[in-house]
């Protein structure tokens, strides 16, 4: 005999015990709690069955998750972060652009020069 077969007769055994353990709890009973046990799972079965509607919750929920990712992605400014090609990028962090800025006023006179020059 194999292990599930044995585990399968004690529970078959266990099962026929709790319910040869139960029925005699049943015959035990008094009349009156007989009636009353009986009268009180007819109300309950008499009462109507209400079930979930999970439609409701499910569509507002997404529907919310929708709005919240359109606010999201269409709300987030455009120009945060500019795009700046890496010639640029270098321009900006080299020590050597220090000199451009502090003669910065010779440098626009000479694109106007430029301008009206050319």
């Amino acid at each position: 005999m194999n292990t599930n077969e044995t585990q399968n007769n004690g529970t078959d055994s266990l099962e026929q015990r709790a319910s040869k353990v139960l029925d005699q709890g049943v015959d035990d009973l008094d009349e009156l709690t007989c009636i009353q046990l009986s009268a009180a799972r007819k109300r309950a079965l008499a009462q109507p069955v209400r079930s979930w509607n999970w439609g409701i919750p499910a569509g507002l929920a997404t529907a919310v998750s929708a709005i919240l990712v359109i606010a999201l992605w269409f709300g987030a400014p455009s120009d945060s972060l500019p795009n700046t090609p890496l010639d640029d990028l270098e321009l900006l962090t080299t020590t050597e652009s220090l000199d451009l800025l502090e003669e910065f006023e010779f440098y626009q006179w000479l694109d106007a020069e430029d301008v009206v020059a050319g």
